[in-house]
């Protein structure tokens, strides 16, 4: 799939209701697409982050897995950084506060050995 061909399947996508600085509300759609090889050597994989960016991003890995990691690493600083500067995550049907971490769970610490 050419870096062009962006209307891909998306793995996992989710909307909930933003409201920015100002106030104003609306739908986020974030998802993040399945990597793929790109024929160059390296993977990627596109992030959906629609009611903040227009088009969506891809990121781009060694492999999938890291082309995935990548993507997801992505989608939350960008969500953090939409909070940091004022903006709010909302569940749509409560319209109740959403923190990321509920949204994205923090990786588990490692294993003690």
């Amino acid at each position: 799939m050419a870096v062009g061909q962006l209307n891909q399947n998306w793995i996992a996508q989710r909307t909930l209701l933003a409201m920015d600085a100002d106030g104003r509300e609306f739908a986020l759609t974030f998802g993040v697409g399945a990597p793929y090889e790109t024929g160059t050597g390296e993977c990627a994989c596109a992030v959906l982050l629609d009611g903040l960016e227009r088009a969506p991003h891809v990121l781009f890995g060694v492999d999938t897995w890291q082309a995935l990691q990548l993507g997801v690493q992505f989608a939350i600083h960008m969500l953090q950084g939409f909070v940091a500067q004022g903006g709010q995550l909302l569940w749509p049907q409560e319209r109740e506060p959403m923190a990321i971490s509920e949204l994205i769970p923090a990786m588990l610490p490692p294993l003690a050995r």
